[in-house]
């Protein structure tokens, strides 16, 4: 009877969590006019889901800081009023740097490039303007089913409580639970991806696009394959000017060299 009560207190209480929201992950790119971009990913969970996550010995952003820091990110953890966390940021000198494999996790491919390649960014240069294509696919299909959940490691395998019967209750009735709470953790996870742009980005598919066409912003799904576009063409304004300073010195060089042919004339006719 104990070993039921408290899986049931157990199972009201992260329910009461997870209707809050309980989990936030963003993934941000902040894209530089030198063509260079700053990436920083932010994961944090409830402070109270934390807690209990805690007090199993469960540890939920170790595999995600092992892995960003694998990849060349600097991680820290972040505590609030509302949420605990942890932060990565890395700079990469090239939009080209950044893969599918900086989203991965070491045994999932969940994270496609622009047509399903390894390049998330592409970017074409031409006399007179540059165009920037982006394209992710991110395949959250697995989440829904508990295993691949980022955040499954919080409500699995912990080690075992004893009830006051001797009895453990983290066994077939316990995982079954964590199974579907799992499940459910996936469902309240907000996702977003966003890019910031030192200009107005062109035809994209985002759910909000702020600060003046500079900012997307998508919200991505849990159980579905999110598809994100953007397309983005930027006049290159050294080389439109290098074509006026060219037919400026053109000009005040003929301009010259009839000023000085009149003048010549002038002293041939006075002499």
């Amino acid at each position: 009877m104990i070993k039921k009560v408290r899986s049931l207190s157990l199972f009201l209480v992260l329910v009461a969590v997870l209707v809050t929201g309980c989990a936030q992950a963003v993934v941000r790119v902040n894209v530089h006019k030198n063509g260079s971009a700053d990436l920083v990913y932010r994961v944090g969970i409830d402070n109270s889901f934390m807690s209990m996550a805690q007090s199993g010995n469960q540890r939920p952003f170790a595999g995600f800081a092992q892995g960003a820091k694998a990849h060349g990110f600097k991680v820290h953890y972040f505590h609030n009023a509302q949420m605990t966390g942890v932060i990565a940021t890395r700079h990469v000198n090239s939009l080209s740097e950044i893969t599918p494999s900086l989203l991965n996790s070491p045994n999932s491919q969940s994270v496609k490039g622009i047509n399903g390649g390894s390049s998330l960014f592409v970017v074409k240069r031409t006399f007179f303007n540059t165009q920037y294509n982006f394209g992710a696919d991110i395949n959250l299909t697995n989440m829904m089913q508990g295993s691949q959940s980022p955040l499954s490691g919080i409500t699995s395998q912990g080690p075992n409580r004893q009830g006051a019967s001797g009895n453990a209750i983290t066994s077939q009735g316990l995982q079954s639970l964590t199974k579907g709470l799992s499940s459910l953790l996936s469902s309240q996870l907000k996702v977003q991806y966003v890019i910031s742009l030192p200009f107005k980005a062109g035809a994209n598919n985002a759910s909000r696009v702020l600060n003046n066409g500079r900012t997307l912003v998508w919200n991505l799904v849990a159980g579905r394959d999110n598809v994100l576009r953007m397309t983005a063409t930027v006049p290159n304004t050294s080389h439109e000017v290098l074509p006026i300073v060219i037919i400026v010195v053109i000009v005040a060089a003929v301009v010259a060299f009839l000023v000085l042919r009149r003048r010549r004339k002038l002293k041939m006719t006075t002499a």
